[in-house]
């Protein structure tokens, strides 16, 4: 399998944010600490390179720019998610933001 890398981490915390929304979206996907700082000692400290396979590159690429596919699009060998707000069903809406209102007012 050929990996490629979509995302540059800056430490582990970051890169696991990252690869939870690959996962999410069924793509799998690696996190490797760059070049010249795989060291044990740096711990979470350190950044990142996301990877994932040649074949869900450009998929991954969309949902890391906040696209997100529906229906029958998606990555392959994956799941395909749904719009972000939505809740799953065909022809659903988007979820409201509930409105924030000041004590006292009407």
């Amino acid at each position: 399998m050929n990996l490629v890398q979509v995302a540059y981490a800056q430490h582990l915390p970051e890169a696991e944010l990252l690869q939870s929304f690959l996962r999410d979206e069924g793509i799998p996907c690696v996190a490797r600490r760059a070049a010249g700082f795989d060291v044990p000692d740096f711990l979470a400290a350190g950044p990142r390179e996301i990877l994932v396979a040649a074949d869900n590159e450009e998929w991954a690429r969309r949902v890391l720019d906040g696209w997100r596919p529906i229906d029958g699009d998606g990555p392959a060998g994956g799941e395909a998610g749904v719009r972000a707000g939505t809740t799953g069903r065909p022809g659903a809406q988007p979820t409201p933001t509930p409105s924030r209102r000041r004590r006292g007012s009407s």
